[in-house]
């Protein structure tokens, strides 16, 4: 009998996968050669600790398992790492700090800014008394020039792929100077008369 033992070869590559987190997720590889083979998965280059079999499978993810995972499979005649398999975790938006609001004179300016965490791309909408602010799509919002139609309550809505939160009210208050709405009217009245 003559027995001629294969290197091994990968038959099926792991596949690149989006995941949200705090979910599950499963990276296989096929081998091909003369078995039995051993497998040694790796996340960036640098082993990951107990994966040592055909699949991997990692639950509850979180933004720390993201990257580019590879597979090293052996056998007794060599090894063969696989092409790399990207896994995006997508993290929800949260918001880490609230708008604040301010009182400013009429003519002056104010900034409000909110602080999110969670997986780009995120996108901004602020609204003022539940209208859009027209341009007011980033994460800072700066009013100039204020004036009275300025003062109202201001939220802002944050979303990404995962999903959309929306901030706390934040009251804007426009300090404008008196104006006279009605001006007194010239009379004539007879002595002891109202």
């Amino acid at each position: 009998n003559v027995s001629v033992n294969s290197p091994p070869v990968i038959a099926v590559t792991p596949e690149s996968q989006d995941v949200t987190a705090g979910g599950n997720v499963s990276l296989s590889v096929v081998a091909g050669g003369t078995g039995p083979f051993s497998y040694q998965w790796y996340r960036d280059g640098v082993e990951v600790s107990g994966a040592t079999g055909a699949e991997l499978s990692l639950s509850d993810v979180g933004a720390a398992d993201a990257g580019v995972y590879t597979v090293q499979v052996s056998n007794s005649v060599g090894s063969v790492v696989s092409e790399g398999a990207t896994l995006t975790v997508n993290v929800p938006v949260s918001i880490a700090t609230q708008p604040s609001g301010a009182t400013v004179e009429a003519g002056g300016s104010v900034s409000l800014s909110v602080v999110v965490e969670g997986s780009a791309p995120i996108s901004y909408q602020w609204s003022r008394d539940g209208v859009e602010v027209s341009g007011g799509s980033s994460a800072t919002l700066s009013l100039s020039n204020v004036g009275a139609e300025d003062s109202g309550e201001y939220t802002v809505v944050a979303s990404n792929l995962v999903n959309s939160v929306t901030s706390s009210a934040a009251s804007v208050l426009v300090n404008t100077p008196p104006v006279i709405a009605e001006a007194p009217v010239a009379q004539d009245v007879t002595s002891g008369g109202d």
